[in-house]
This record gives C-alpha cells, sequence and structure tokens, in this order.
C-alpha cells in the first residue's frame, strides 16, 4: 500500500521568490512597532508617507545605495516587496515540469511488491 506520494518540479525560480518576499516582509515588520497591522494598504501607506518625509540626506542614500540592496529603508524594501509579489504571480501561472517523484510505502513488504 502507498502510503504517501511526492512530486518534484522544477520550479526554483519561484520558491526563491517566495523567499525573498518573505524575508522583505520580515525586514519591514522589523522596522514597524508591533502594534502596527500588516496590510497591504497599510503597508502602501507607510511607505509612502516614510518616502514622502526622506530628509535630504535619506534621499541621496536612496540615490547611491538603494540600486546595489545597501541601507534598505521601509519605502525601498516596500518597492523590492512589490515588485517580488508581481514577479510571484507571473510565475505561479507558469506549468512546471515534474522532475522527480517519491513514492512512499507504508511497509517494507508492500515496497517489494509495488
Amino acid at each position: 500500500h502507498v502510503s504517501c506520494i511526492t512530486v518534484d518540479v522544477a520550479n526554483d525560480l519561484l520558491v526563491r521568490s517566495l523567499v525573498e518576499r518573505r524575508e522583505r516582509l520580515r525586514q519591514m515588520k522589523n522596522l514597524l512597532d508591533r502594534r502596527v497591522i500588516v496590510s497591504e494598504n497599510n503597508l502602501a501607506r507607510i511607505a509612502a508617507e516614510k518616502e514622502y518625509e526622506r530628509s535630504f540626506v535619506a534621499r541621496t542614500i536612496s540615490i547611491i545605495f538603494h540600486p546595489f540592496g545597501l541601507l534598505l529603508d521601509f519605502p525601498a524594501l516596500y518597492s523590492r516587496y512589490v515588485v517580488v509579489t508581481a514577479k510571484i504571480r507571473g510565475l505561479a501561472q507558469k506549468k512546471y515540469k515534474a522532475t522527480n517523484v517519491f513514492v512512499t510505502f507504508e511497509t517494507e513488504k508492500a515496497q517489494r511488491t509495488g
């Protein structure tokens, strides 16, 4: 008797994008007060407010360092979060080839006869 079947698909780019999105969200949460409600609209509003309030030095830092992924502030993190979210939506619509199939049997006897 078969206990479990696992299908491995070639979706590495999708998985890496999901990990990046989670990391960006974690980084944004770390910059916020724990009491802030984390929703798409709230994150967008906070990013817009913080970008509007950037000082001259912060704007200069954003121009020089952000393209290299350095010294990212909340608006820069949110911008990357939005881009990777759109990428994920596109990748999720793609069909991926199965690369491996793993079958787990309940007993060794079932494995030998299966």
